[in-house]
């Protein structure tokens, strides 16, 4: 069975010792001639393959590489670009925030309020207050106060006038 399936391999009368090489191999490499001439052509051939192989394999692993930090560089612009759009949408809230306007506080507790403070200056005796001393005659926070502030100025019993010694502060004032 082995001679049956070395004779398919080869054609009849070859020498085993060489190879068969088809035709075109034999002749790009003209084996007609001596067989050390061949042999060296072949090992120089082998030798070249050999360097363009390892400089194949520098390139691929320089080009692994540039590939892995591209996908480092990706990942960061991605992480960035998630960074920014967190950002616009805390913008977005922020300017609705203030685009909003404040709640209004119901006419009867700016009433209430008002008279509470026209009783407690009096009780006092006191002609005018900052709207910090205000909010702590009535008991509310002085950003609360600012808003019943607005009233206060329609009120008749009371005036709103900028302080003299500090311009950023008002004084509500009884009449």
């Amino acid at each position: 069975m082995e001679s049956t399936s070395k004779s398919k391999l080869r054609p009849s009368g070859t020498d085993l010792s060489l190879p068969v090489l088809p035709i075109e191999v034999a002749e790009v490499y003209n084996l007609n001639g001596s067989t050390s001439e061949q042999l060296e052509l072949l090992r120089t051939e082998n030798s070249l393959l050999k360097h363009t192989i390892k400089e194949l394999k520098k390139e691929n692993l320089f080009l692994k590489k540039q590939n892995t930090s591209l996908e480092c560089v990706r990942e960061h612009i991605s992480k960035l670009e998630e960074k920014v759009a967190h950002e616009r949408a805390l913008d977005r809230q922020r300017l609705a925030k203030l685009e909003t306007r404040p709640k209004l506080i119901s006419q009867e507790t700016q009433n209430a309020h008002s008279n509470r403070l026209h009783e407690q200056m009096n009780r006092f005796h006191l002609r005018q207050v900052t709207v910090r001393e205000s909010a702590s005659l009535i008991g509310v926070s002085k950003d609360h106060m600012k808003k019943i502030k607005r009233h206060l100025a329609d009120d008749p019993r009371f005036v709103i006038v900028k302080d003299p010694h500090h311009k950023q502060r008002h004084l509500i004032r009884l009449i």
